[in-house]
């Protein structure tokens, strides 16, 4: 039996959200950018598009983690602090922080959009795989 998120994670107004579906952009994966660097990643939410696309108070961002098929790897919740022509200024919040780089979720989106409606979305997620530690990337498995 499944568990979705929200069997663990009560999420009230997820209307007041936009669900970022961070994946490879053509230049880098995001998952190597989150475990590069925060302040990278941080960039990942802050990129605005010519439309303004993350439209919403809070932003709930997910990563690609590419080496499993339809996982995401939960990268926080930002509020959307500013909105400029050319960017967004954001802050990570406290909800889920605990979640953050160890939630691991299943869903089966794969459309184009990236930044879509939390409320259409959240109710496919089910949960994969709580880490015990913030994912740091492939240990090598050499000498």
């Amino acid at each position: 039996m499944a568990i979705h998120l929200t069997d663990i994670w009560p999420i009230r107004e997820p209307a007041l959200y936009k669900l970022h579906f961070a994946r490879y952009n053509g230049f880098e994966q995001p998952l190597d950018v989150f475990v590069r660097s925060r302040e990278e990643w941080q960039g990942w939410q802050e990129w605005r598009p010519d439309r303004d696309e993350f439209n919403r108070r809070y932003i709930f961002s997910v990563i690609d983690f590419y080496r499993e098929p339809k996982i995401w790897l939960f990268g926080g919740v930002w509020e959307v602090m500013e909105r400029w022509p050319d960017k967004y200024v954001v802050i990570l919040t406290e909800q889920g922080r605990d979640f953050i780089g160890r939630l691991k979720l299943h869903s089966p989106y794969r459309q184009r959009g990236t930044r879509v409606k939390f409320e259409k979305r959240l109710h496919e997620f089910t949960v994969s795989e709580i880490l015990r530690e913030e994912y740091s990337g492939i240990d090598f498995p050499g000498s």
